[in-house]
């Protein structure tokens, strides 16, 4: 079995505080919205993990939403 040290996981607790701030940087570059508004709105139909149309470099499921499905998609799949 691995330890958490051989991972990485416990990486930024070891390094001092630009390791850590580093990681909140990562994150906060992962939520961004679609450029153009009919993106927005209609979605683009690719959620990112498409090779042949281009990655999307998020990992967060709203994001990847709205650039796949756009507000109308995002809104009749999320909404009851």
């Amino acid at each position: 079995m691995q330890s958490y040290k051989n991972s990485g996981i416990a990486e930024g607790r070891e390094n001092s505080q630009g390791s850590e701030m580093a990681s909140v940087t990562a994150l906060k570059n992962m939520y961004f919205l679609p450029l153009h508004g009919q993106e927005l709105v209609l979605g683009t139909g690719d959620l990112g993990r498409n090779q042949e149309l281009g990655y999307l470099p998020s990992d967060v499921g709203y994001v990847r939403s709205l650039h796949g499905f756009g507000l109308i998609g995002s809104a009749l799949m999320y909404l009851p």
